[in-house]
């Protein structure tokens, strides 16, 4: 199936994210680019048809250059990344998140993600997908039916006894679209990670939206499989047609 077929069956069109890693690339600036203090609202601009280069000097947030995997260790939080994640320091700092039951837990969740994840490189490209682009992983921002769709076409022609081909990790928003996924491209057969589901992350998209990230060359093949999978069946042609000409 071609690209645009694929788009056009799934309805992502102005959802497919390429991603990058870069190095000597001159960072992007400009306001529209950061429309929040989250360097993930970057996708949101990228999905508009732009090219931006996130690096240590234009990334707006200090947890954003660890969830990019451009560097490695705890974010450089006033009061400590571990008290801000869960119960804060008291008067004069940031309250805290409650995302983790204490400042220790919170640590450890960093720290034992996947570390140097973008040794020799010095950012992050992201532009709309387009074939023999250079992508390392290929993002698709979903709904979930669309959610479903990927994580079963990412599935489709891989050995049978595996189940936990896809991971939904407890992580920062830019961690699970970035820093994971980085991290597996380590592996044999990468996995493919679930995002947007940390709460910080989610008040900065459509209240709808979650990610599925894949390996550049998993995402190849999931075009290659497309026409044969489920796409073509009634089912399928059931689930579509509930969104109606929103796809």
């Amino acid at each position: 199936m071609t690209y645009q077929e694929f788009c056009r069956r799934f309805g992502l069109e102005g959802r497919v994210l390429s991603i990058r890693r870069v190095k000597g690339e001159t960072p992007t600036r400009g306001a529209e680019v950061f429309s929040a203090r989250c360097s993930l609202s970057a996708i949101l601009y990228a999905l508009k048809g732009h090219e931006v280069v996130l690096t240590e000097h234009n990334s707006p947030c200090k947890g954003g250059l660890v969830g990019l995997g451009l560097r490695d260790g705890l974010p450089d939080i006033p009061g400590g990344f571990g008290h801000f994640i869960s119960y804060g320091r008291g008067e004069g700092f940031r309250p805290g998140e409650r995302l983790k039951a204490d400042p220790e837990c919170g640590e450890r969740m960093i720290l034992s993600q996947p570390q140097r994840v973008a040794e020799g490189f010095d950012g992050v490209r992201l532009s709309p997908y387009a074939e023999g682009d250079g992508a390392d992983t290929v993002a698709l921002f979903c709904g979930p039916d669309q959610l479903s769709a990927m994580i079963y076409l990412f599935h489709f022609s891989k050995d049978g006894s595996r189940y936990d081909t896809a991971i939904a990790p407890a992580v920062s928003g830019c961690a699970s679209l970035f820093r994971i996924p980085f991290g597996e491209l380590e592996r044999d057969e990468p996995r493919a990670v679930i995002g947007l589901t940390d709460i910080n992350a989610r008040v900065h998209f459509p209240a709808d939206w979650t990610a599925l990230t894949v390996s550049a060359g998993d995402f190849a093949r999931m075009l290659r499989d497309a026409g044969e999978s489920f796409v073509t069946t009634p089912l399928w042609e059931q689930i579509a047609a509930r969104h109606g000409d929103g796809w």
